[in-house]
């Protein structure tokens, strides 16, 4: 696993490298999801000459899965990093598991994460070692779509091109494919659970104005005490989140959110779509705007116990991008 460290890099990323991606990709290497539909997906694995590496919490939709059949039915050397254990809610329609055996027999290699982590919850897609996306969504058929139950979720993706962060990346990957310790030092990204709370902290920490955030679940009291600290200090905390995420009954958000709002930051629920995104927005206009976007919710297992990823990104137009979807989804929540 990772030894244990501190480190929040504010780096751009994602590069204005076009003729590496697939026609017509976003400027802003951003996905919005379910804006964006599978298609941005199915075009990056279909653009797959070599090699793809997955890592993935859900893994379950139809189309998705049939474009990482095909890939490696044209040689694509496909491999594939799951979850042994997943956490169900009885809000989720699909219950079933990524179906492993369905891979494995048309050649694509799956690894099952170590056992030292309660889950292996980040979402990753590299392609060719050229570029990759991490994002916060699963890929199950209710996330892009929904279902007469429940609606599609709010998610995004980044794109990234630097080669050191690709060979990063690459490097956890087969690492914890092979269920060997990983040392890294001078990381581009925040890893739990061996980085823990402390990166997010220290962002919350960092902000100068404002403080936007989209989360499913803010259990973590350490977070939340940091959330209360910068109201204190005088920045704009606006908390979007969805009611009720992982039960039509128990919201146990909401004493935290009751925390947040009598210590006056801003909190509103959205019901057009399923919060599901785990986004930062800090300094909205500010010359130091910057994002975060990962896998991790903020409560404690996620940020202890799961594999989790996140990047924080300093581009102007991801930035612009995602604070414009927050914007709207902000004005539509209550």
């Amino acid at each position: 696993m990772l030894r244990p460290v501190f480190l929040c890099v504010v780096t751009l990323l994602w590069q204005v490298t076009l003729w590496a991606l697939p026609r017509d990709w976003p400027q802003s290497g951003v996905i919005v999801l379910p804006d964006a539909g599978r298609m941005p997906l199915l075009k990056a694995i279909q653009d797959a000459k070599e090699n793809l590496q997955v890592a993935a919490y859900k893994l379950t939709d139809d189309t998705v899965v049939g474009a990482l059949r095909e890939a490696a039915q044209r040689g694509v050397c496909v491999e594939i990093l799951l979850t042994k254990n997943m956490y169900r809610h009885d809000r989720q329609v699909d219950q079933s598991q990524t179906r492993k055996a369905q891979f494995e027999r048309v050649g694509i290699k799956v690894y099952e994460a170590p056992e030292d982590f309660d889950q292996l919850h980040y979402k990753m897609l590299v392609v060719d070692k050229k570029y990759a996306l991490v994002g916060t969504g699963n890929w199950d058929t209710e996330s892009f779509d929904g279902h007469t139950t429940e609606k599609p979720a709010r998610d995004f993706m980044v794109t990234l091109t630097e080669e050191s962060a690709i060979k990063e990346l690459l490097y956890v990957f087969y690492k914890d494919a092979r269920r060997e310790p990983t040392s890294l030092t001078g990381t581009r990204f925040i890893w739990s659970p061996d980085a823990g709370r402390e990166p997010f902290v220290a962002l919350v920490a960092s902000a100068k104005k404002s403080l936007w955030i989209y989360q499913q679940d803010i259990q973590d009291r350490m977070l939340v005490g940091a959330m209360a600290e910068a109201v204190r200090r005088g920045i704009e905390v606006r908390l979007l989140m969805m009611p009720f995420p992982f039960s039509k009954s128990r919201d146990d958000n909401i004493p935290h959110q009751r925390h947040l709002k009598a210590m006056g930051a801003q909190v509103r629920l959205m019901t057009h779509l399923y919060g599901h995104a785990k986004v930062m927005i800090l300094d909205a206009g500010e010359e130091s705007e910057k994002i975060y976007v990962g896998s991790a919710n903020f409560y404690p297992q996620s940020l202890e116990k799961n594999r989790e990823l996140g990047v924080v990104l300093a581009d102007s137009d991801a930035v612009e991008c995602i604070k414009t979807v927050f914007l709207r989804d902000w004005h539509m929540a209550q």
